[in-house]
């Protein structure tokens, strides 16, 4: 899988990268799906950092560390806080990046794992293959999908369901 940091995925897709930036940042938490050993998925709340290119995240040890060492891919969603998701949906389809860089790891004083050692607390840069952001129109009975990868560019696809 072909994938790119964050400030290539902006350059490629300016309108796509801000709004998820937007998403994430609003609620200054986002939802990571890893892959556990078994092939069954885990999925942990994380808080994005943006650091020059690259989108971070960090974790104490945890289940979760595991699973991104032994299987790199995984999915990073938006914070949905309402049941029609009136707000949209931003996803990203990605490989997580262990972060060894100490100047790089503590590039922002505001990353809650400056205050930790490097074998206390992992870093990941998420590289992005994919982006979607799915926007509802309940009341025309309409979404957007606005969707971007590295194989194949920006799309756009309006739909209409029951």
């Amino acid at each position: 899988m072909g994938a790119m940091r964050w400030a290539e995925f902006a350059t490629s897709a300016p309108d796509l990268a801000a709004i998820g930036r937007e998403r994430f940042t609003k609620r200054n938490v986002m939802v990571l799906a890893t892959i556990r050993a078994d092939g069954s998925p885990r999925i942990s709340a994380v808080n994005p950092f943006y650091v020059g290119p690259e989108l971070l995240v960090g974790s104490m040890r945890s289940a979760k560390v595991g699973d991104l060492i032994r299987d790199p891919r995984c999915a990073v969603h938006s914070a949905i806080v309402d049941g029609d998701g009136s707000e949209g949906e931003f996803k990203l389809f990605a490989r997580a990046i262990e972060i060894t860089d100490r100047e790089l790891r503590n590039a922002d004083p505001t990353a809650w794992w400056t205050n930790y050692a490097a074998e206390k607390a992992w870093v990941f840069a998420i590289d992005i293959a994919a982006a979607v952001y799915v926007k509802w129109d309940w009341d025309a009975g309409t979404y957007e999908v606005n969707s971007w990868s590295v194989s194949e560019g920006l799309r756009f696809e309006a739909r209409s369901y029951p």
